[in-house]
């Protein structure tokens, strides 16, 4: 008989965050996928304040592109909350809990993967304080797990912090290939080698976390919950 797919909802700050974090779980089939932006990912490009035609574009240009993986992917659309970069840290928590909540509320995911506090990226920093005060154990029971994913070029790159990953998942050769042919759908966000978040830099990564699991490639990630709920438990 078959069963329903276990709910992951990635909570990401930018568009091109979850190909760079988590596309293990994002081309995962067993799930089905919703992801949350929470900014849009190009005004810091522009003057602070600036409302211009061409940050408009700019702006419409990364949400094709996160649709366009998205579908590529076979997962729901993505959920644009649209605040503006870099200004999170500027706003109340409520304010952008507000947001994220009612979404937790109506998906219901089993499995959550954010940002991790362990980041030079203040954007990724405050999504993972507003996930963390968001998601009580009490509040949402069907939230089985909880993964903290890194980024390339901002992860690592934070002052005297370090990402101390705990949980792997595996990338073959072919999805390796893939996983940098998402990113090139972002366009300019797929740098020249060999930056941080070039073919040579994102494979390289990949590489180095494989090391530490016995595989070729892997992405990595840090548990922050897990709960095992047994059957034959009866309290």
């Amino acid at each position: 008989m078959a069963t329903s797919k276990k709910k992951l909802m990635i909570i990401a700050a930018h568009p091109d965050d979850e190909v760079l974090g988590a596309y293990s779980y994002l081309s995962n089939k067993s799930y089905e996928c919703q992801t949350i932006f929470v900014c849009e990912g190009s005004s810091a490009r522009f003057l602070f304040g600036e409302k211009s035609h061409a940050l408009e574009q700019a702006i419409k240009l990364r949400e094709l592109a996160a649709l366009n993986v998205s579908k590529k992917l076979k997962n729901l659309p993505p959920i644009f909350l649209n605040f503006a970069n870099l200004i999170l840290a500027s706003l109340p928590v409520i304010e952008i809990n507000q947001k994220i909540e009612p979404l937790l509320d109506s998906f219901r995911p089993n499995l959550i993967i954010t940002h991790t506090q362990d980041c030079n990226n203040l954007d990724h920093r405050m999504v993972s304080t507003c996930v963390s005060s968001i998601v009580r154990a009490n509040k949402f029971p069907n939230i089985e797990m909880i993964l903290n994913m890194e980024i390339p070029s901002s992860t690592e790159q934070f002052w005297n912090h370090s990402f101390a990953p705990n949980h792997f998942v595996t990338l073959n050769k072919s999805q390796m290939e893939e996983k940098i042919e998402m990113l090139s759908i972002y366009g300019d966000e797929l740098q020249n080698d060999p930056d941080p978040r070039s073919s040579f830099g994102v494979r390289s990564y990949a590489q180095f976390r494989g090391l530490a699991c016995g595989a070729m490639y892997a992405e990595s990630f840090k548990i922050v919950r897990n709960i095992f709920r047994s059957e034959v438990f009866n309290g």
